[in-house]
């Protein structure tokens, strides 16, 4: 009887253990929310924010590629910039995250460094940090980030990156931002300097990064790099409105989000009823 009730103990402590850390893990606060980013290059143009992750390396819209060589590309003197828009002021923002490809002989490298800054209101900017990418292996894919010691609380995330210039492409299928309310938010003006850009989409300022034109931000890059002509208002309405075309891709995305919360749900009441085995048990042995 003894052993059964130990056994059971453990049981239950383990489930609860498993649904505190998977809590802690936090959630994507940036999942199917709009973004404002140059053209991709070609046929390059996956959708950043839908939850939908490729690992293979693919050469069609499934991955989002930047591209510069010789002066031309989306990505002004070999910088590219988006901006993802939160929709409100978000709490406890701790990790911040890009899954990368690597097919050198086709002249595919992830960035050689990515850098984090952010803001409530999409004039004044606090750089959070950057990282350096470490080496994926040729041919294949990873996830790499930024993870900070203390939350933050933004609206607006900027993600710079400084390309490979060795190669021509940089490719990326997802971008992810993580917020965790029990992490104590701290004033983002902590985090680093503040700087005051024009607009939301002005990539003058790179946070660390490689300079870029003065004249070049996200919504003229068509004027400097010679792609389509998409202002930064017009590229984030056609995000919007991708989102609300591609409902099928968002349900998948959403899907992936809550499935973590259905597990949280059943881990925890399963421990609920061994905890009340635990106690049934107890209480027939004393009986006896």
């Amino acid at each position: 009887m003894k052993k059964t009730v130990a056994l059971l103990a453990v049981l239950a402590v383990f489930f609860s253990f498993a649904v505190i850390s998977a809590s802690a893990e936090g959630v994507n606060i940036a999942l199917n929310m709009p973004y404002e980013a140059p053209e991709g290059r070609d046929e390059y143009t996956a959708n950043l924010t839908d939850g939908l992750v490729e690992e293979a390396v693919l050469y069609d819209d499934s991955w989002y590629a930047f591209y510069w060589r010789n002066d031309t590309g989306n990505a002004v003197n070999g910088v590219g910039t988006v901006v993802i828009d939160l929709g409100k002021v978000s709490d406890g923002i701790y990790s911040f995250r890009g899954h990368f490809a690597a097919a050198k002989g086709s002249g595919i490298l992830p960035p050689t460094s990515v850098d984090v800054s952010v803001s409530s209101d999409g004039s004044a900017w606090t750089d959070v940090g950057g990282f350096a990418i470490e080496t994926i292996k040729d041919d294949s894919s990873a996830w790499l980030g930024l993870t900070l010691e203390k939350g933050v609380s933004a609206r607006y995330v900027k993600f710079i990156f400084t390309l490979d210039t060795t190669v021509g492409h940089c490719f990326i299928n997802e971008l992810e931002i993580y917020a965790d309310d029990s992490t104590s938010a701290g004033d983002i003006s902590e985090a680093g300097e503040t700087s005051e850009p024009d607009s939301v989409s002005d990539a003058s300022e790179a946070g660390g990064a490689s300079d870029i034109s003065e004249t070049a931000d996200v919504s003229d890059i068509s004027e400097t790099a010679d792609v389509s002509d998409i202002s930064a208002a017009d590229e984030s309405s056609a995000a919007v409105s991708d989102a609300s075309d591609e409902s099928s891709a968002e349900s998948e995305g959403s899907e992936k989000g809550n499935s973590g919360a259905v597990i949280w749900i059943i881990a925890g009441v399963a421990a609920a009823l061994l905890v009340a085995a635990i106690i049934v048990i107890a209480l027939k042995g004393k009986k006896k």
